[in-house]
């Protein structure tokens, strides 16, 4: 063993930083569909959604109710779990329509005001 003290407690900066990374760890995680929702705004509806981590944005947009959408069940005929290759969005909800005005305006509130 090393006659060193054992540090115990986290620096200011290490715990700061620590707390910074989980924050955006979990911004991602939910920030990431709702961008995708965003986009979806511009999209001539239905739209074919193939790639995979657009069809997982997908799946938590349906399941929480901003979008309506066709995608396969999770689950094949022998009862084994799968990944959907695929959905189609139908259309953004009303909830979808006040989620993305709500994030508009908490965007524009975020930004500094612009200087003439």
């Amino acid at each position: 063993m090393s006659d060193k003290p054992m540090r115990r407690l986290n620096t200011f900066f290490e715990s700061h930083a620590k707390e910074h990374l989980r924050q955006q760890q979990r911004d991602r995680g939910i920030r990431m569909p709702l961008i995708f929702l965003m986009s979806l705004q511009h999209a001539s509806l239905p739209k074919k959604v193939v790639t995979p981590e657009d069809v997982r944005h997908v799946s938590i947009l349906k399941a929480t109710g901003l979008i309506e959408a066709e995608i396969a069940p999770a689950l094949d005929g022998s009862g084994k779990y799968k990944n959907a290759r695929n959905a189609i969005v139908m259309r953004i909800t009303k909830d979808g329509i006040a989620e993305i005005n709500r994030m508009r305006t908490q965007e524009s509130q975020s930004k500094p005001a612009r200087r003439l």
